[in-house]
């Protein structure tokens, strides 16, 4: 084999971003003392360099590693100079990566090469073992510094990644040389023509998407440029990930102005898909030309709705079917469960309990699916089914002992609802997690224990624990209880809880877009509402929204038979004129514990006939970020926006603070109805040296944007977006048409809504927002829709007309709809007609 190599630099800041790259593998592994909860890389085993070790080529040889043989591949670092390894596992494993790379720093000066990674890192270079000095890290990742040893030529660098996964991963690893060597070169080295690949690995990445969630009706088009001044013949396929192709173009030919449309006629579960674009068939497989880019898209079968057209039961049973096409997920048996005639697949069965016993992150969920298919498989006398489950749940109720759900508020409190269901299906068993405790005493703890809970969430709130999916889930468990817990007073408990969740979206939704600012927030439900977890659970409870891969909660209520109670179904159809609300949340806990040291979060909304907006104001400003979202503006269903400080350039969801959710130091936010500011100052800490916007233009009938502002309508309503350092569109890579870039991190932001039912055309609002800006050093002003000067600064506080507004409410709950003390003891719900709802849990 002839061995070629490809030639890269490293970055003028010393980075190298191109490597070979083997593995992951994945080994089944628990850490010493049994706790899933320790992610220490102290605690990990020893690597295990490959005694066998020859020069890495890409795709051949391959590494072997005990009976496994693994593939080195091309990888690049994104923009800040990270390998994007992130991911979710849910059963815990060692992994491992291996990464070769081979550098010509140039010159012979004393070098060290720093790695910042989440694992832990060896070295090795040109074959020898090198120390690492452990440096401190940021909390997230580790960082080590290895002084590389002096040498004329080529510094052959192998590193062993090590990495204990459970849950959520945010894996990354990023390598800079020290001091940084500009001119220093990197050798990839491969057995096909160095000069093809690099054209191929061009022409891949120069494509754009204008969105990045579809509909069946929507085809996919990738473009490249229209001065484009290179060509190619390419493969295009859109598959899910690991698991089947739905979508496959053979040949599809790239020059100038080229657009390639993928036709979306299959039927597939809803969710995400990998979209890869690679070179043509003979050069990917036969000339080993293995270079490909790879994007993320979101296919959804069924249309937002914003207006319900359906019955009920016609509902229900669209929630069903979208279960149903999920073919591996074991809530589809559920789905399956609810048709007559259909059996079950007894194999999911089984799937779930090896889920269970393998001590899954997804124990709980796995386990309240199964207790769900037992109650079902009774009704139906299904001995054969029911002879699966004997037994099994005193062998793997989930234990909050040994998965570390004690820090988790809403996995603690689903652990405990596991603990009851398992208790009362077997009083008399010892169960096995639990030191052979009996059944009947667990369920009364855990009894104990969610009761409390549960009422601290209706008299406290739900601060740190009320992202879509995290709100979703407290409804599975509260739906599970309400079915099968025994307890009168625990069952009224658990409805009123979901009576009090569903209130919540109902008035925190701009028509049945969920569109309220949270400690906490996933992902792709910040950017588009088709994907949130709140969007199928709206749509079976009052019409507006629609279902999507998010099936659980839907399937369980639907199943349960709850009811919604009217005046919630009225507040979830109700458009106000204009509605101001003011929430004070204790930050939660897990059952059994304080609310976090009397912590208090505050929350403002202003929902009109045409917009809503909504932030955290002054919450935590200056500290360092997690998975919040401090303020967001809905206008439509992708007409999403907000703001944030990025860390990292990866978009997944396993990654705390990633792209578009999380900040690196929290601003400063404040709100007055239609006008919001933030303030941004820059803090110790990792940042990406910018501050941007999601603002996906696709979304919008038209907009605007200028060097300072972005003026944006969507139907009737109307939105500005202002930026002291400038605003750019960005308009290649996977952010392209919907992100908007502003340089720098010392930068103020100004978010304002309008709309036709103020009476004001769209020309005006954007004239007015223009005139009335005042930009001064330390303050900034501008007119709201009622004419009123509102001014605030990052040390100067809140103004309205001249007079000082305070925005941490002293009530808990203060809107049209509900005004309750804080802590409450009751809720009294008003509908917008003359109904009302009085919830009594004190």
């Amino acid at each position: 084999m002839h061995v070629n190599t490809i030639r890269y630099r490293v970055t003028p800041d010393g980075y190298i971003d191109h490597w070979l790259v083997a593995g992951p593998t994945d080994q089944d592994w628990m850490p010493e003392g049994g706790s899933l909860d320790s992610r220490s890389s102290s605690a990990l085993p020893e690597p295990s360099y490959v005694e066998t070790f020859t020069r890495p080529v890409e795709w051949e040889p391959p590494l072997q590693v005990g009976a496994e043989a693994h593939r080195w591949m091309y990888r690049r670092s994104l923009a800040d100079h990270r390998l994007d390894l992130a991911d979710t596992h849910a059963e815990p494993v060692l992994r491992r990566y291996w990464l070769y790379a081979e550098v010509l720093p140039g010159h012979q000066s004393e070098l060290a090469l720093v790695v910042e990674a989440v694992g832990q890192v060896t070295l090795w270079v040109n074959g020898s073992e090198v120390e690492a000095e452990c440096l401190k890290g940021d909390g997230s990742s580790e960082r080590f510094r290895f002084a590389l040893p002096r040498h004329k030529g080529t510094l052959r660098l192998f590193l062993e990644l090590r990495a204990f996964v459970y849950g959520a991963w945010p894996g990354c690893l990023s390598a800079c040389l020290e001091p940084h060597v500009g001119s220093a070169r990197i050798n990839l080295p491969t057995a096909v023509d160095p000069e093809r690949r690099l054209g191929l690995e061009a022409v891949i990445g120069d494509f754009v998407l204008d969105r990045h969630v579809y509909s069946r009706t929507d085809p996919i088009t990738l473009r490249w440029p229209a001065d484009y001044d290179r060509t190619a013949i390419l493969g295009i396929n859109l598959r899910r990930p690991g698991g089947a192709t739905y979508v496959e173009v053979m040949q599809a030919e790239v020059k100038a102005e080229t657009e390639h449309v993928l036709n979306m006629d299959f039927t597939g579960p809803d969710g995400r898909y990998r979209l890869t674009v690679k070179p043509h068939l003979q050069e990917y497989y036969e000339e080993n030309q293995r270079v490909e880019c790879v994007q993320d898209v979101y296919v959804i079968d069924h249309v937002f709705e914003q207006t319900p057209e359906q019955e009920d039961e016609d509902r229900m049973q669209r929630l069903l079917q979208a279960a149903f096409r999920h073919q591996e997920h074991s809530y589809r048996e559920l789905a399956v469960l609810q048709r007559p005639g259909e059996e079950p697949d007894r194999r999911l069965l089984e799937d779930c309990i090896r889920t269970l016993s393998e001590g899954s992150a997804d124990a709980e969920t796995a386990f309240l699916a199964l207790w769900q298919m037992g109650r079902d498989l009774e009704g139906r006398r299904d001995q054969e089914g029911l002879a699966i489950l004997d037994g099994c749940w005193s062998r793997y109720l989930p234990s909050t002992v040994i998965d570390g759900v004690e820090k988790k508020p809403v996995r603690g409190f689903l652990a405990c609802v596991c603990q009851i269901l398992a208790g009362r299906q077997e009083p008399s068993a010892k169960f096995v997690g639990f030191d052979g405790r009996l059944g009947a005493d667990l369920a009364r703890e855990g009894i104990a224990l969610a009761q409390a809970w549960m009422v601290n969430r209706l008299a406290r709130g739900f601060a740190g624990c009320e992202s879509e999916v995290e709100q979703s889930l407290i409804l599975l468990g509260c739906s599970c209880l309400a079915e099968g817990c025994g307890d009168e007073d625990l069952a009224n408990l658990s409805l009123m809880l979901i009576d009090r969740i569903l209130f919540g979206v109902a008035c925190g939704s701009y028509r049945g877009v969920y569109g309220l600012a949270s400690t906490g927030a996933d992902t792709d439900s910040v950017l588009d509402a088709r994907l949130g977890a709140l969007a199928p659970v709206a749509y079976g409870a009052w019409g507006l929204g629609n279902p999507n891969e998010h099936v659980e909660t839907p399937v369980a209520l639907a199943r349960s038979g709850y009811e919604v109670p009217t005046v919630i179904r009225d507040l979830g159809l109700f458009v106000p004129d204009a509605a101001w609300s003011q929430e004070r949340f204790a930050w939660a806990s897990a059952p059994g514990a304080d609310d976090f040291n009397g912590e208090e979060v505050h929350r403002v909304a202003w929902r009109t006939a045409d917009g809503m907006l909504s932030c955290l104001p002054n919450y935590r400003v200056g500290e360092q970020g997690h998975r919040e979202l401090v303020w967001q503006a809905v206008l439509g269903v992708a007409a999403k926006v907000h703001v944030n400080f990025p860390v990292r350039m990866s978009m997944d969801d396993a990654v705390p603070r990633n792209f578009w959710r999380g900040n690196a130091r929290l601003p400063r936010v404040v709100q007055w109805r239609d006008v919001l500011m933030a303030f941004h100052q820059a803090g110790p800490g990792d940042h990406l040296g910018f501050t941007h916007a999601h603002f996906s233009v696709h979304a919008f009938a038209e907009t605007t944007i200028q060097e300072h502002w972005a003026f944006a309508r969507h139907d009737t309503g109307w939105l500005g977006l202002y930026a002291a350092n400038g605003l750019e569109l960005i308009t290649a890579g996977p952010s392209a048409g919907r992100e908007l870039r502003s340089p720098g991190v010392d930068n103020t932001w100004l978010c304002l809504i309008g709309g036709e039912a103020s009476g004001e055309d769209f020309d005006g609002f954007c004239r007015r927002l223009e005139n009335t800006l005042i930009v001064a050093p330390d303050i900034v002003s501008i007119a709201n829709v009622q004419g009123q000067t509102v001014s605030c600064g990052s040390a100067v506080p809140l103004k309205v007309g001249g007079e000082p507004v305070d925005l941490a409410g002293d009530l808990h709950l203060d809107s049209p709809f509900c005004r309750a003390p804080y802590p409450a003891t009751e809720l009294t719900i008003q509908g917008p007609g003359n109904r009302s709802l009085e919830l009594v849990f004190g």
